[in-house]
């Protein structure tokens, strides 16, 4: 497996395990449409979080919150209410990012929520 994607799913589990300690369930991992995909899906109660995880190694290239761009923004609402349709769920759906910054052996995180309405 290639570097960027080793540092992604390590990424994607360190945001598995916040949101578990947070009292959420994981529903999906890298669910997938025709439309795009959606890293993590959550559950808590009644209340759902569709998760864009971005992870990175350093901020040469910015941060990593900085490469949501308005096409993936879309992407990821396109996918979620296929998600809320296939499945039949008719709740209000919370569109996140949840970041990872890994460096050595040490990591940073934040969760940006609602931040794609």
């Amino acid at each position: 497996m290639e570097a960027r994607k080793i540092l992604g799913k390590n990424g994607e589990d360190i945001a598995v395990l916040f949101f578990k300690e947070k009292g959420y369930e994981i529903i999906e991992r890298n669910w997938h449409c025709r439309g795009g995909e959606i890293d993590l899906i959550a559950r808590k109660g009644n209340e759902m979080r569709f998760v864009e995880v971005k992870t990175r190694s350093n901020i040469v290239f910015g941060y990593p919150e900085e490469s949501i761009t308005r096409a993936k923004a879309q992407k990821m609402m396109f996918a979620m209410q296929e998600y809320l349709h296939e499945k039949q769920i008719k709740t209000y759906a919370h569109l996140d990012v949840f970041v990872v910054l890994i460096t050595n052996t040490e990591f940073e995180t934040k969760w940006f929520r609602d931040a794609l309405e």
